[in-house]
């Protein structure tokens, strides 16, 4: 009977000392996660140069988070194509910006992460508001209209669309309202002296406690889009933190960005930036592939930096 018992508590044990690689990731509900997403924003968005005399402070908001972590369990190195009219996913945008990083599980921050997109703003003329590479990360992180950020991360064993990746985090920011539209992301000038009335100074953004209020309020309904498992099969996956919901079935074809068939070990990879007239599409303004990683072999399939789309 001790016998018994000892197994049956070893068991127990070792069952319970086991973690998947999903559980190292956040949730969207996760406060220290959620306070390192706004840091994040709003510490880059305090620092542009030239400097905004009209950035808004940048807010949590739970619907972008959830309409993020709907579209990352598909797994897929594509863009939201519901972000824009006639669709509406939010009760308070009509159009949302998105950022999308991807890369192994091993490499994922939210710094990094973040880091990654503001960092193309070495590839981006504010006087010409043109591009020399991929910029359209960094512009929607700096948008100054766009005040609210919504993000969420999942861990993904296969990533369709990108290749040589396997045990990969799949991180997605949503914005309300979108930004990249056809004009400067931000007015130059002094900090916070073209801010809208009411408003005040905060770290060099404008802040308003009526527009910041931030709401803990997460739907149980996620977006009905269907969804796609990175094995192949079509079971919709919006219901995995709903009990209440039931899984459902569609019928919708995979979508797959195109991407190099490979890219050799050691070459640094590229995507050129599309014309200006293009990065800055009301469709689809952030579209624009940035590789910059040294890229799979085929002898071992390894990324060794996160990739943006």
């Amino acid at each position: 009977m001790r016998v018994t018992l000892a197994v049956t508590a070893w068991m127990v044990s070792l069952v319970s000392s086991y973690s998947s690689p999903a559980d190292t990731l956040p949730d969207i509900k996760n406060e220290d996660f959620i306070k390192e997403c706004v840091r994040m924003h709003n510490k880059f968005r305090s620092e542009v140069q030239p400097t905004a005399s009209d950035m808004l402070y940048m807010t949590w908001d739970p619907g972008l988070a959830q309409i993020a972590k709907s579209w990352a369990r598909n797994c897929q190195f594509s863009h939201n194509t519901r972000l824009k009219p006639p669709h509406k996913l939010h009760p308070n945008f009509t159009s949302l910006g998105e950022n999308i990083w991807t890369g192994s599980l091993s490499l994922f921050s939210v710094s990094s992460a973040v880091t990654a997109w503001y960092n193309e703003s070495k590839f981006y003329d504010f006087k010409t508001r043109k591009c020399s590479k991929v910029c359209g990360h960094y512009t929607q992180v700096v948008w100054a209209d766009s005040y609210k950020v919504g993000c969420a991360v999942q861990f993904c064993l296969k990533v369709s669309g990108f290749e040589g990746l396997s045990n990969g985090a799949h991180f997605i920011c949503n914005y309300g309202p979108a930004g990249n539209y056809f004009t400067w992301p931000y007015k130059e000038g002094s900090t916070c002296s073209a801010c809208p009335n009411n408003d005040v100074c905060l770290d060099n953004l404008c802040a308003n406690p009526q527009r910041d209020k931030v709401t803990h309020y997460y739907s149980t309904v996620y977006p009905d889009w269907p969804l796609y498992s990175p094995h192949g099969d079509e079971k919709s996956m919006l219901t995995t933190e709903d009990a209440n919901l039931k899984p459902q079935i569609t019928q919708a074809k995979r979508r797959k960005a195109p991407l190099p068939s490979r890219c050799r070990r050691g070459r640094r990879a590229e995507r050129r930036a599309l014309p200006a007239l293009r990065l800055f599409s009301q469709e689809s303004p952030l579209w624009l592939l940035s590789f910059t990683t040294k890229g799979p072999s085929p002898a071992q399939p390894e990324v060794r930096r996160g990739l943006s789309i």
